[in-house]
């Protein structure tokens, strides 16, 4: 049985349909829920990342009945202090964000909460000492990419209980078969559908940045819009490039992670809840029935599947069955996606191809469609 987790949604009903999902498949399940409020919120702390678009909402209470419904349909929680900003120790507030971090925890505590996720060492410590009922999860936000690090990591934190990956090691299966053989106490949970650019130099910044709202800078450069405009940019130029080269794991290949003792995963896409929370669970449920069988999404876009490209018409005209063997196979990384971050693009040039085979894909059906239209006559 594959174990993921989701975000948790913004009402009942939606909280329901996400459950309900465990009801359509077979060989997995969504077994948690991860969450943290809104920035405006009286008990959001500068320990969360600003994730939650819902601030019209901004009473505990609302929340907290979600999280304990949620507890009560016998889904497990985390709550996410995750944001990776160095702490501010020299703001006179600081004091006053630790009374606050207080108050929420004593309340996440009263309705059953014991999981928190965090992004930065010196809260780890302090939570460890100060909180022992929480047990503490360590955020991908880390973006650890060396065994090295994790081995320091663990050293430093050895009351983590479980660890999520950078986004950009999902395919060097020697790191994380050895992570899982030597830390057989700590759960790996891999982020299966963000769809990132692989190798993304912005992409910490990005997560310290990340605000409740847009920093209104008229200099393009100086917004905090301008990690957005790269990423839309880095993907415009190839699509099929980005597709082929993004740590993307698609539902196929989930069985090759079990074989390394790998059966925990992680779904985003909270992002869009505010503004279109059914695509959200829609794409939840299409993944999960592609674990069970290929053939139950075959017919959907490749887009349909993957978190940050599902806005982007461009990849609707991909069918899953058409484009599936297109892309680079899982067993050629479980030989070699340890090599990706030393000779991608020099020495290898494997997914180039692949991109190349998906653009061919892409110019037969540009002239087919062609072929398709009928000329109209002018007298």
């Amino acid at each position: 049985m594959y174990e993921f987790s989701a975000p948790m949604l913004y009402s009942t009903d939606d909280i329901n349909k996400i459950i309900d999902i465990n009801n359509q498949v077979e060989k997995s399940k969504i077994t948690s829920f991860y969450f943290s409020l809104p920035s405006s919120c009286e008990l959001f702390t500068i320990f969360e990342q600003y994730r939650n678009n819902l601030a019209e909402r901004s009473d505990f209470n609302y929340w907290k009945d979600l999280i304990k419904y949620s507890l009560d349909k016998g889904v497990d929680f985390i709550y996410n202090l995750n944001n990776p900003k160095n702490l501010p120790l020299e703001d006179v507030n600081f004091l006053r964000e630790l009374e606050k971090l207080d108050t929420l925890l004593s309340e996440l505590k009263t309705i059953g909460v014991n999981k928190l996720r965090v992004a930065n060492h010196k809260l780890l410590s302090y939570l460890s000492e100060k909180y022992k009922y929480f047990t503490l999860y360590a955020s991908t936000s880390f973006e650890f990419k060396l065994i090295k690090e994790y081995q320091q990591f663990i050293s430093i934190h050895p009351f983590v209980k479980q660890i999520v990956p950078s986004h950009d090691v999902n395919k060097n299966f020697k790191l994380l078969e050895n992570l899982r053989k030597n830390n057989p106490y700590i759960d790996l949970e891999l982020i299966v559908n963000e769809g990132c650019i692989s190798g993304c130099s912005m992409r910490f910044d990005h997560s310290c940045e990340i605000m409740g709202k847009p920093i209104n800078i008229k200099d393009k450069y100086l917004s905090n819009l301008y990690y957005n405009k790269f990423c839309e940019n880095l993907i415009g130029k190839n699509p099929f490039i980005y597709l082929c080269k993004s740590q993307i794991i698609y539902p196929w290949e989930l069985k090759e992670y079990a074989k390394i003792g790998i059966t925990k995963f992680k779904l985003t896409g909270r992002e869009d809840f505010k503004w279109n929370c059914e695509k959200s669970i829609k794409s939840y449920l299409l993944y999960l029935k592609g674990v069970d069988d290929t053939k139950n999404i075959d017919e959907e876009s490749i887009n349909s599947i993957i978190h940050h490209i599902n806005s982007y018409m461009f990849f609707n005209q991909f069918k899953i069955k058409d484009i599936k063997n297109l892309l680079p196979n899982i067993k050629y990384f479980i030989k070699q996606g340890h090599l990706c971050g030393s000779i991608c693009g020099n020495t290898c040039l494997y997914c180039s191809k692949c991109a190349k085979n998906i653009e061919k894909l892409f110019r037969r059906q540009l002239e087919e469609a062609e072929k398709r239209e009928i000329p109209v006559c002018i007298c």
